[in-house]
């Protein structure tokens, strides 16, 4: 389907109609119902909001989680 519904939408990502028109409302979609049709243009609206929403500058660290060690110990390189 090309252009799904709100209603056909929300089954293909498993979750409620009224979450996923709440989520367009919040992208600045503009949806009234539920029979309402979700263009490619929506769609991309909508992903650009979310991954706005979920890398925000609190979420995303550029800094090393473990620092880095000095090696304590050799590994051999010949075995007998």
């Amino acid at each position: 389907m090309k252009n799904p519904t709100v209603k056909h939408f929300a089954s293909e990502l498993d979750m409620s109609p009224q979450v996923l028109l709440d989520l367009l409302k919040s992208a600045r979609v503009v949806k009234q119902s539920f029979e309402d049709r979700v263009s490619d243009a929506d769609k991309v609206r909508l992903h650009a909001y979310l991954l706005s929403k979920h890398t925000s500058t609190k979420a995303v660290s550029t800094r090393k989680l473990t620092p880095e060690r000095p090696c304590q110990h050799k590994l051999p390189l010949s075995f007998p």
